[in-house]
């Protein structure tokens, strides 16, 4: 049970640092980069020092003092964020903000647990319909196919603002531009993950979890998927529709639940590896496809847009034909890695910056 310290910390924690969030949006749709990087630095390098400080003098009640010390440093930071708000504010109730606040995000509730559904849903299914050493070997599996998404999720705060940019500008080669190069270089690392996949479980895992090597390439499409639909999502969300966008993520929820249950009996945890993958490509299909009515300009060449995606999915499914022969693993990394470094400049020049 957590103990009063912690349900204050707990409540001080979901309240003030959102203040702080604010203010960072603020200075990413300004390019601002300075200030965030300096804050977050100094808040990361001190929340750290501080804990140790305070768990090495503590005779007990180590874990508690762990978490504030943690906490300690953006709450503060988070607390002087929100008086700056406060006082240039000057007023805490707007009935048009809040009205437009409460019906843009209510949606976005059903939306985010319906999100967590379909990226969860099949850990949990797999613990359910088969056995916990079974979760533990997928969910290897899972964790290092999304450590591609803690790369993207600092790059897209830099992606939303340039996007909206060019959507308020009606500039859609830029916009075209900038899905291209994001998709191709994601799924040029989703590739190499794959190849390289039973050398990360050998680091990551002991040999018991060798086999979650073939969970990763289908997962790390969906990884894939996931990107693009948040893309996609940074259009959509300019429009202020979310019951729309509610209904896609349910839709993609429902589907990933029903393929599971048809399938991990009948085939083992590492078919839910691929319900995942095809529960994402409808996530983001729909979303695509929602995005093109309310934007209402086919900015992409579709064609090109599924020939990324094909050479995205094909090879790294293939990879997992090859993973016992480690002489051709590495010769088809070599051999992508020249051919990548050769061809970066003339894709660059005569796909994305042709006039």
């Amino acid at each position: 049970m957590l103990s009063f310290s912690l349900i204050i910390l707990l409540i001080l924690s979901f309240y003030f640092p959102t203040a702080t969030q604010l203010w960072l949006c603020l200075q990413r749709y300004e390019y601002k980069y300075k200030w965030p990087f300096f804050l977050l630095t100094i808040s990361h390098l001190g929340s750290t020092l501080f804990a140790v400080i305070l768990v090495a003098t503590a005779n007990n009640n180590y874990a508690e003092l762990k978490i504030w010390g943690t906490n300690l440093i953006p709450l503060v930071v988070g607390i002087f964020f929100y008086a700056n708000i406060i006082k240039n504010g000057k007023k805490f109730f707007n009935q048009q903000y809040w009205k437009f606040i409460l019906a843009f995000n209510a949606p976005l509730i059903i939306h985010y647990f319906s999100q967590f559904v379909l990226s969860g849903s099949d850990r949990i299914m797999i613990g359910y319909l088969q056995d916990e050493t079974s979760v533990a070997i997928y969910s290897l599996g899972y964790s290092i196919s999304n450590i591609i998404l803690i790369f993207w999720n600092p790059i897209n705060s830099s992606v939303v603002p340039y996007i909206h940019k060019c959507v308020d500008n009606n500039d859609s080669l830029a916009l075209a531009r900038c899905f291209y190069i994001v998709l191709v270089i994601v799924g040029v690392l989703c590739l190499s993950v794959s190849l390289l996949a039973p050398e990360v479980v050998a680091i990551l895992g002991s040999h018991s979890y060798k086999d979650a090597c073939y969970v990763i390439p289908p997962v790390i499409v969906g990884t894939f998927f996931i990107i693009f639909y948040s893309l996609t999502a940074n259009i959509e969300f300019l429009y202020g529709k979310t019951p729309r966008i509610a209904l896609m993520t349910i839709i993609a929820a429902l589907t990933n639940i029903m393929l599971n249950v048809v399938f991990i009996p009948k085939f083992g945890y590492v078919a839910a590896a691929y319900t995942t993958l095809f529960s994402y490509m409808v996530y983001s299909l729909l979303h695509y496809i929602n995005m093109l009515r309310l934007h209402k300009e086919r900015f992409m060449n579709e064609l090109f847009l599924i020939a990324i995606c094909l050479f995205t999915i094909v090879p790294c499914i293939a990879c997992s034909l090859i993973y016992e022969y480690n002489v051709i693993r590495y010769i088809v990394v070599f051999v992508l890695t020249i051919t990548f470094i050769v061809l970066y400049k003339k894709i660059k020049n005569e796909l994305f910056y042709q006039k």
